[in-house]
């Protein structure tokens, strides 16, 4: 899609004399493609007419940007050609005002590339100059047509050189990563959609500079160093050492061939690997070879190299890469116009071929550009953090070149403050003289409802939890439990083993957590050695555990009872400095020890005593 401000007087005779004269000039833009025998044929049409579709919109108030005029690019862009009856360029004028049009050129890949639309405007500036000035253009002669170039490709695939050119893409790409598994936002679609949006990208005049003066340093180009760092970006979001990035190429190799309209693009695979961590230098240096291979083999057709590989086919995504990184190129010309100032439309049309494509030009600004995504897969949050930390890695190529290329950091300054200090930044301030089953209590209070404990589907709320601990802690003041004295619990992970310790808080004893999947004589020694006078457990449990002489309770079968309890808070029995509960180390250097802890440390566990 070409897409083009002009302002001024437009002469609409002798803007569709230029097209009719462009028709006649290049072939291809008169050409559609037929089947014959079940093979595609090209079918050149004898006159040059493109019609051109006008539309008036000068009685809307003009609005930046206009709603209308992208809904109208949009459709252009999105409505379908027909390949065998053509036209395959479709022209649109569209008037804003008196002296304000919008000009919109759809092409069919088919039948153009991006150096084809330059040469269409720059041509079509010629021809319509000379029509409004009353004389002849002066357009050298075209010395081949494009279907003069298919011909000579076709022979081309014949020779031996197209074999030799076909066995380095085999040897290339094989076993290389079928798809780059990114992480993504959301699931991606059996079929995609390809609705895609942009997230703007720029680069420094002072990164700029580094970037040329690094590539000079390892004998690489701009493109190279930039594909360096987009490389080792998607290996560090993908987790995988080797990725394959598409990347286009003009494949304009004769001179005849680049005053043409037509598709001479191709796309080439630039396979890089991440390897044993090789330094910055080292990646660049494998950047080069890969890419100087891949253009000493240029001329093999995309497609015709998924052929020859057969790679496994998905509607989800696009075969043998995902992801594309373009810098621009191409001839961009001034535009000058008798009586009309021609400026460039840029409307961010909303379509996105592949997963992730880089698109980067250099200005004298910088390098800038944007990065095209999927909306499918991405949010734009994450795009826009992909961004910067793209630049991020491009820094510290520029900085560190001889470092191993993982040591180059990935985070902004901003994030890893965030991760490092801000989100660490938890210290909180608990009333000193407060307990745990207090502060429960007191939440129960101010959010009964609120979500308190979660285990697989089940919870509790605070309110929930407050009530059933009471419950149990008025239980266990029939054993006549109280401050110095503790309590084993073996439970598995569960609901009830959080009950159960709150409830022997409340209840003013100390609890001992004895893991059941502990050897039998480990939980002999603690039994022993804390004189624990009661245990909570399960009966399932009872075969995994050692005799034990004090008070059981099963809370799997005892529970009808204890839901008969007062669900009021009991007479608090604790203290600050009541023994919370006992811990016991591993017991690698010899005894396992106890440590306790009191119950106004419960929240900062820093008050360990050996016991």
């Amino acid at each position: 899609m070409v897409m083009v401000r002009l302002y001024g007087q437009l002469d609409w005779r002798a803007l569709e004399h230029s097209f009719q004269k462009l028709g006649e000039r290049h072939e291809i833009l008169r050409t559609s493609f037929s089947l014959v025998d079940e093979q595609p044929v090209q079918v050149i049409a004898p006159e040059g007419h493109i019609p051109l579709q006008f539309m008036q919109l000068t009685t809307r108030p003009l609005a930046e940007p206009d709603p209308v005029v992208q809904h109208i690019a949009q459709a252009a862009m999105e409505r379908p050609f027909d390949l065998a009856t053509g036209p395959l360029l479709r022209v649109y004028v569209i008037q804003l005002q008196s002296d304000h049009y919008v000009l919109l050129l759809a092409l069919h890949h088919i039948i153009t590339d991006g150096w084809s639309s330059a040469i269409l405007v720059r041509e079509l500036t010629t021809l319509y100059e000379a029509c409004v000035e009353g004389r002849t253009a002066q357009l050298p002669p075209l010395p081949i047509q494009y279907a003069d170039y298919a011909v000579e490709q076709q022979e081309w695939l014949q020779n031996d050189t197209w074999q030799a050119q076909l066995d380095y893409w085999k040897t290339q790409l094989s076993g290389a990563p079928p798809v780059l598994n990114l992480p993504t936002d959301y699931s991606r679609p059996i079929v995609p959609s390809y609705r895609g949006a942009q997230v703007a990208v720029q680069l420094s005049t002072t990164l700029t500079s580094r970037l040329h003066s690094l590539s000079r340093q390892t004998d690489t180009t701009l493109f190279m160093t930039v594909l360096a760092g987009f490389s080792f970006l998607l290996s560090r979001y993908s987790q995988q050492d080797e990725v394959v990035v598409g990347t286009p190429i003009a494949g304009r190799t004769r001179v005849e061939q680049e005053a043409l309209i037509g598709v001479f693009v191709n796309t080439l695979l630039l396979r890089t690997s991440l390897g044993p961590n090789p330094t910055c230098f080292e990646f660049l240096v494998q950047i080069r070879e890969t890419t100087l291979a891949a253009y000493e083999h240029q001329d093999v057709p995309f497609e015709q190299v998924v052929e020859l590989l057969q790679p496994e086919r998905s509607l989800s995504h696009s075969p043998l890469f995902q992801v594309m990184l373009v810098l621009q190129n191409t001839p961009v010309p001034s535009i000058e116009l008798a009586k009309l100032q021609v400026a460039p439309l840029d409307l961010a049309l909303a379509s996105s071929k592949f997963d992730l494509t880089l698109t980067l030009m250099e200005t004298s600004e910088g390098v800038q550009g944007w990065f095209t995504y999927a909306t499918d897969l991405f949010e734009e949050a994450t795009i826009v953090r992909l961004a910067q930390h793209y630049k991020q890695l491009l820094y510290g190529l520029v900085t560190t070149p001889g470092a191993p290329i993982l040591s180059l950091p990935l985070l902004t300054l901003q994030e890893q403050r965030q991760l490092l200090i801000d989100w660490n930044a938890t210290q909180t301030c608990y009333p000193e003289n407060e307990t745990l089953p207090i502060l429960l209590t007191q939440q129960a209070r101010v959010t009964p409802d609120a979500v308190a404990v979660v285990y697989d589907d089940q919870h509790l709320t605070y309110n929930e939890l407050d009530r059933r601990t009471n419950q149990l802690a008025w239980y266990l003041h029939q054993y006549d439990l109280g401050p110095g004295q503790s309590v084993g619990i073996c439970l598995e992970r569960s609901i009830e083993l959080v009950l159960a310790v709150v409830a022997v808080l409340k209840a003013g004893a100390a609890y001992i957590p004895l893991d059941p999947t502990y050897p039998y004589e480990r939980l002999i020694f603690m039994l022993h050695d804390s004189q624990t006078s009661m245990l909570i457990t399960q009966r399932d449990l009872l075969a995994e555990l050692p005799n034990f002489s004090g008070n059981l309770l099963y809370l799997d079968i005892d529970w009808l009872r204890i839901e008969s309890q007062s669900e009021h808070c009991p007479a608090q029995q604790v203290v600050p400095y009541n023994i919370a509960y006992i811990i016991y180390t591993s017991g690698s250097t010899g005894q396992p020890k106890g440590l306790f802890t009191y119950c106004c440390c419960l929240c900062e566990l820093h008050m360990l005593c050996w016991c």
